[in-house]
């Protein structure tokens, strides 16, 4: 596997690895922090909606001003943005302070996906026609930054017990660090390519069309992803009377398990089986049973065991629906499709996290509300499943009437 990636595609793995490592040095303690400072869980579902409406109000001015930029450059200005939530959070004293570094932090998160996305592609230009070598890397390089996200989920947590101010200190430094690499140029081979790319501004909802299967899913991974990626630790808290080294293993947990399915994922995209679109849909409506199961979970264990391939299940198919976005859209049009069905995805995510924070205040319990997404998630992956089903039939059966 080795061969088939150049230095610069190992180095965009590592960034990766930094970004995401860092941002989730407060992984395991982030609502803990919040809380700890004297707010509700209403207001952290509130400081976390911020994040939804920073990416629908900028997720496509956004595109179209990193599409001018570059792909590099906008790396750098992500770091950069994620370097000052970070401190934002380790001076802010009210919500409203809170909610600023929060911003930066959600754009941050916007900038870096389809930047690096945009920029891998350009890397991997050579290996376009190697069946499932795209797959391959993109799998790997989620695997290697789910180690990197343990390490620095285990650091964060063991530097809380120290003083709550020390993982926000971690997470800016590793920021400023990646923000210290990506200064340095990229080779000219590449260059060129993304030199060739801007200032090719375009505002095409038509090319959404070829992929509309895609950013569905998209929807669908967004909206399950929401009270597991930000409420988890409330659950183990509430359901468990978790400690903060309980929360810390869980943490370790779910990280260890991305990374060894997205790893498996990654060899089994060899296969030409796992390149259909059926495939990562069905493992989300398999995922959305584990939702029954967790809000259910009669001990500590096995809602550790749930929750860790729940999280793993979601993550690749969130994954597997971002390469396939990739893989049909053109150079020109990467970033800008990549922002466009990025907005359509952020409206489910604001529709979750209005309905937690709705069922919240009729004071359900958390396992009750996650039994509802449940029931919601295995709905959705499974009309997706029949409509992709649908699809791929009707396409065969075109093809064979050619």
């Amino acid at each position: 596997m080795t061969k088939d990636f150049s230095l610069e595609a190992w180095r965009v793995i590592f960034l990766n690895a930094l970004f995401q490592g860092g941002r989730l040095t407060v992984g395991a303690i982030s609502s803990l922090y919040f809380l700890q400072q004297g707010f509700s869980l209403g207001e952290f579902a509130q400081l976390k909606s911020i994040q939804a409406v920073i990416f629908l109000a900028f997720d496509i001015p956004i595109g179209l001003f990193l599409t001018w930029i570059g792909s590099y450059r906008s790396m750098l200005i992500s770091t950069i943005f994620g370097f000052l939530g970070a401190v934002g959070y380790l001076i802010s004293t009210n919500l409203g302070s809170f909610m600023i570094s929060e911003a930066f932090i959600a754009l941050s998160l916007s900038i870096w996906p389809p930047s690096m996305g945009a920029y891998c592609m350009a890397v991997l230009k050579p290996n376009e026609g190697k069946k499932g070598v795209v797959e391959r890397y993109f799998h790997t390089g989620d695997a290697i930054a789910n180690i990197s996200i343990v390490l620095a989920g285990v650091c964060g947590a063991w530097l809380y017990q120290s003083s709550i101010y020390l993982p926000y200190l971690a997470f800016a430094m590793i920021y400023l660090l990646a923000a210290s690499l990506l200064l340095k140029k990229p080779p000219p081979e590449v260059h060129e390519i993304i030199s060739n790319r801007k200032n090719r501004l375009s505002f095409n909802f038509g090319a959404l069309r070829k992929i509309w299967p895609f950013i569905l899913m998209m929807c669908a991974t967004q909206f399950a992803f929401q009270p597991i990626l930000h409420y988890w630790q409330p659950f183990f808290k509430d359901q468990f009377q978790a400690t903060t080294f309980d929360i810390s293993i869980v943490f370790v947990a779910y990280s260890l398990t991305m990374s060894g399915t997205s790893s498996i994922y990654a060899f089994l995209n060899k296969f030409s089986f796992f390149h259909h679109p059926l495939v990562p849909i069905s493992l989300g409506a398999f995922a959305s049973l584990y939702f029954f199961g967790l809000s259910s979970s009669p001990s500590y264990v096995s809602a550790l065991i749930l929750f860790s391939f729940l999280f793993a299940f979601v993550n690749i198919v969130q994954m597997a629906a971002s390469i396939l976005i990739q893989k049909r859209v053109s150079d020109e049009e990467r970033i800008n499709c990549s922002k466009q069905t990025s907005f359509i995805a952020r409206i489910a995510m604001l529709i979750s996290l209005t309905l937690f924070g709705f069922l919240s205040r009729l004071s359900l319990p958390i396992d009750r509300i996650f039994f509802i997404y449940g029931a919601i998630s295995l709905v959705a992956f499974t009309f997706l499943g029949i409509t992709a089903f649908a699809y791929s039939l009707r396409k065969e059966t075109l093809a064979q009437k050619t």
